[in-house]
């Protein structure tokens, strides 16, 4: 099926199209961003050399009760101008009337589920600046944790309203997480107002939500040391989770760069681990220096396979596996509240991410260069090429490793009594797992 964009029709815009659609295998389809059910159809260069571009509109047909696609002319042979009159004659003739009761009784089969599927698919299309992967991928997370989950795939589209979406955003206020409530709410807008957009609604249930939630104030939260010893003795037991939580302490990178690290990313004796361009969030290979105590904790993962911290097997009633959503752990909500638990009532809150603050705003206190810092937590977006590029790698590379060794080494003076000589034995012995 043609892939479709949004735009608004011109023949500047057109021959934009016919060049884009030339090599596809299926052509392309413009929709108008001015007039709802206007396009545009191009097709792909045939073996002739021809290429062909159909006028088309969107309607609603009562005979199929169901919306249908009907070509009525070829451009050039009908310019822009009067592509839209025609186009809006038979939308709005006697050929494009909508049956009110009909049109009433489909809109109430639109399933929310097949909804989020359709915008997952077509929005990132319209956005003039694509977003990034990585947001929308947020973005499905998101749809279908928080709003298809707790509302159901099957609920009508048209049905959901004011007090459906208020629950699903309050909820999260009440419990305090005012981040997540923001998040949820700035998801849920743009997808409601893409479905007022396709007709698929009359009317946002956001456009009366007075009380939408505040951006949240950035903490400058950094763990202090009683908090680090206090995280290092609630993750002594031996678990997936203990080990996962310590790692990202000793390494201060990403949530999800941890949870999904592999044994094939990782070069144990000479102390490395090299996260590929697929898992970065700058799209470059970053290699992390692991210091002896991050070592440990990584030989003490007995997970099989490759990846070190995998997803929990799960079984239906009759004891078949269930397929998993992804591979790797998951539930990170979940884990870190079971975590602060142990951690005691004399932590104050902090987030997952005030790790990584934590251990920049150290690197930094103990004399480490901010481009140093900076490198350790993967925020550089450029390199610098030639032979000076070349040099100043090298040298980050061992400034880098020089500063990850010293973290750990800082991390075992904070979490033991002993003598710092003998910290490396206790904490292999102690069950850096």
């Amino acid at each position: 099926m043609p892939t479709s964009t949004h735009d608004l029709i011109t023949e500047a815009r057109i021959r934009r199209l016919l060049k884009d659609a030339a090599g596809t295998p299926t052509g392309l389809f413009l929709w108008d961003t001015q007039q709802r059910g206007f396009g545009l159809r191009a097709s792909p260069v045939n073996r002739k050399g021809q290429q062909k571009a159909s006028w088309i509109v969107q309607r609603w047909s009562p005979k199929l009760n169901r919306m249908e696609r009907v070509v009525f002319a070829e451009f050039p042979d009908m310019g822009v101008a009067a592509a839209r009159k025609e186009a809006e004659r038979r939308r709005g003739g006697d050929e494009g009337l909508v049956d009110p009761k009909k049109a009433a009784i489909a809109a109430a089969k639109i399933a929310l589920g097949e909804v989020v599927e359709r915008y997952l698919a077509e929005a990132p299309l319209l956005k003039k600046k694509p977003l990034s992967p990585r947001y929308w991928k947020e973005t499905r997370q998101m749809l279908e944790r928080e709003l298809v989950a707790k509302l159901g795939k099957n609920k009508s589209l048209p049905s959901i309203d004011l007090q459906d979406v208020r629950k699903l955003i309050k909820g999260k206020q009440v419990a305090g997480q005012h981040a997540m409530a923001r998040s949820l709410y700035l998801t849920l807008s743009p997808f409601f107002k893409w479905c007022v957009f396709e007709g698929l609604l009359k009317a946002s249930p956001l456009a009366n939500y007075l009380d939408a939630p505040t951006a949240v104030d950035d903490r400058e939260r950094e763990l202090t040391d009683a908090d680090l010893k206090a995280l290092w003795n609630a993750t002594e037991a031996d678990s997936t989770w203990n080990r996962y939580f310590r790692l990202l302490l000793l390494t201060g990178q990403r949530r999800e760069e941890v949870a999904s690290l592999r044994r094939s990313e990782l070069d144990l004796d000479q102390g490395i681990w090299t996260i590929p361009k697929e898992r970065t969030k700058n799209g470059k290979d970053h290699i992390v220096h692991l210091s002896p105590q991050a070592v440990a904790v990584i030989e003490a993962c007995t997970a099989e396979g490759d990846y070190l911290f995998p997803a929990t097997p799960m079984t239906d009633a009759e004891g078949k596996p269930i397929a998993l959503k992804k591979p790797t752990i998951s539930g990170f909500s979940k884990a870190k509240s079971a975590l602060d638990k142990r951690m005691g009532k004399g932590v104050a809150e902090w987030r997952v991410h005030d790790l990584r603050r934590t251990v920049a705003t150290r690197l930094g206190d103990a004399g480490f260069a901010t481009s140093i810092v900076e490198r350790v937590l993967n925020h550089i977006s450029g390199t610098q090429g030639g032979l000076v590029g070349r040099y100043q790698k090298q040298q980050s590379l061992e400034e880098r490793k020089r500063a990850l060794e010293w973290w750990g080494r800082e991390v075992e003076r904070i979490v033991s009594d002993k003598p710092l000589a003998d910290n490396v034995h206790h904490l292999r012995g102690a069950g850096v797992a």
